[in-house]
């Protein structure tokens, strides 16, 4: 039985799995077919892993408290800068405690396989300390203190929905 793949038609081009429209399912780079995690999903599993880290971060800044409050957070922000990296190495394959709770898995857009060990770190420290990082300017923005350019659309990973992604791939084999 041959059908026709998910949301293309013949007057629009496929649609990448990292973009934001209300059509989660769509192509990777390689011709292989996703399903984008949902926003709920992604926002827990960001928050969770969010969580692991600050947890080791409070952790050291409050251990090193006791030699002054100045030693406590240059403690703690390099904690949260090395800790952040440091999960990243250990959470290979897109896995990570946040992604396992949610079900969902970080993915390369060009084909959908995982990230490699360098990425993995990268990407870690991307949603751990540049994220919350930027939220901080926008914050600061919305207060007036300056007008940041926001644009923040990645052209190279997403977060799919692993159950779905399956049994999209299943019912699409010939």
């Amino acid at each position: 039985m041959s059908f026709l793949p998910p949301h293309q038609s013949n007057n629009h081009a496929p649609v990448p799995v990292g973009s934001w429209n209300p059509k989660r399912t769509a192509q990777f780079g390689n011709g292989t077919w996703g399903v984008r995690a949902s926003d709920g999903k992604l926002i827990g599993a960001w928050a969770l892993d969010f969580a692991v880290v600050m947890v080791l971060t409070l952790i050291v800044a409050l251990a090193m408290g006791k030699n002054g409050a100045a030693t406590a957070i240059v403690a703690g922000v390099g904690t949260w800068i090395a800790s952040s990296w440091i999960y990243g190495f250990l959470c290979l394959r897109g896995h990570t405690l946040g992604t396992l709770a949610g079900g969902t898995q970080l993915v390369k857009l060009r084909d959908g396989s995982a990230p490699g060990f360098w990425r993995s770190g990268w990407l870690m420290f991307l949603r751990t300390v540049l994220f919350p990082g930027w939220l901080i300017v926008i914050l600061f923005a919305i207060l007036g203190a300056g007008d940041p350019n926001v644009a923040s659309k990645s052209t190279y990973h997403a977060s799919i929905d692993k159950q779905q992604t399956r049994a999209l791939q299943a019912a699409m084999r010939p």
